[in-house]
């Protein structure tokens, strides 16, 4: 995961499927965040329906994720 301060974004890599909606969350020591997937960007700036595993993608994000941060989707 890297975060984009200027845009409050953070880029991460797909390891399973994500569609636009998907429910995911940011697990941190103290917290817990839920991430808006409305919108998925991929690492060059172009909008996405879905992201696939391998895929680099951009995601809001308020605020910096220390490392050992961990992502997790709603299993549907």
């Amino acid at each position: 995961m890297q975060y984009d301060s200027v845009n409050k974004r953070i880029l991460i890599g797909v390891r399973n499927h994500l569609t636009a909606g998907d429910e995911v969350e940011l697990l941190l020591p103290d917290d817990t965040i839920k991430i808006d997937t409305r919108t998925l960007v991929d690492a060059n700036g172009k909008p996405l329906k879905e992201a696939n595993n391998d895929n680099q993608i951009y995601l809001p994000l308020e605020r910096g994720a220390p490392i050992g941060a961990v992502l997790r989707q709603k299993v549907k």
